[in-house]
């Protein structure tokens, strides 16, 4: 737990991050920009928002740390947690990887 608020300070690891954050959401954009009023148009919504988080972050990596340092980690990480499980719920909606 140290070590990731000791990260946190860090903004170079920040900026790793960001750069992250700007590929996967560009790389998204880029294969998977349908404007469709279904659940293809909720990816590519996250897609374009992990594109502009990533480049927020990039943009005020200072600002970035001093925000995350006032909020409870525990929460972040249960929050990553369940957004990643949303992710391949929706990537499976989008492509069709597992059939149900």
């Amino acid at each position: 737990m140290k070590q990731i608020v000791d990260n946190l300070k860090d903004a170079r690891f920040l900026i790793i991050l960001s750069l992250f954050a700007i590929i996967i959401g560009l790389l998204n954009v880029l294969a998977h920009n349908i404007w469709e009023p279904n659940i293809k148009l909720v990816v590519t919504l996250f897609g374009w928002l992990a594109l502009i988080k990533g480049i927020i972050l990039f943009t005020f990596p200072k600002q970035t740390i001093s925000l995350l340092k006032q909020t409870n980690l525990k929460f972040i990480q249960a929050l990553y947690v369940l957004l990643f499980f949303l992710g391949l719920f929706l990537l499976n909606e989008a492509y069709g990887i597992v059939p149900f």
